[in-house]
């Protein structure tokens, strides 16, 4: 889930979608196209909302499982524009517990993960707070500041 709102700014965007293919999907997630192994979504958000990954992207046409559709992943999330617009986490958050989550493997909390990247400035904090306690139902979730002026409080309060 990765925050493009105005406040991120569109340098903070590059590094953070660059990192993220590189080190997170290439590096450590690595996921896999089938029944087994990491699955990987994707969505942005600003004013609006939209996954731009499924779990089993059917745009993938290859066979290699691993490297290649890693690679897929990452070019996707690397190729990810800028949506520049105010931060509406809350709905990102229900969006991901009411429409992505149900097309994911449902595994538990323990096994759903949720990585939020954001610099914790949303539109509306307590509506916020409130989607990341009902997401934390069915998933863990990871709040992971970007930018130079993070709010912590936020952060903390809507995951680890």
């Amino acid at each position: 889930m990765l925050d493009s709102s105005g406040s991120i700014k569109e340098y903070n965007w590059d590094t953070t979608v660059s990192t993220i293919a590189n080190d997170w999907i290439s590096g450590v997630i690595q996921p896999m196209y089938g029944p087994f192994g990491n699955h990987v979504a994707a969505r942005w958000f600003s004013t609006y909302t939209e996954r731009f990954i499924g779990f089993q992207d059917s745009r993938y046409l290859s066979e290699d499982q691993i490297s290649r559709y890693s690679e897929y992943v990452a070019q996707l999330i690397r190729d990810q524009a800028y949506v520049r617009g105010y931060t509406n986490t809350a709905e990102a958050l229900t969006e991901i517990y009411q429409s992505d989550l149900p097309t994911s493997r449902m595994l538990g909390k323990d096994q759903t993960i949720v990585l939020l990247f954001t610099d914790g400035k949303s539109d509306d904090y307590f509506k916020t707070v409130s989607a990341a306690e009902t997401l934390e139902q069915d998933a863990t979730i990871f709040a992971i500041g970007i930018g130079e002026d993070i709010n912590s409080t936020e952060l903390n309060k809507v995951g680890f």
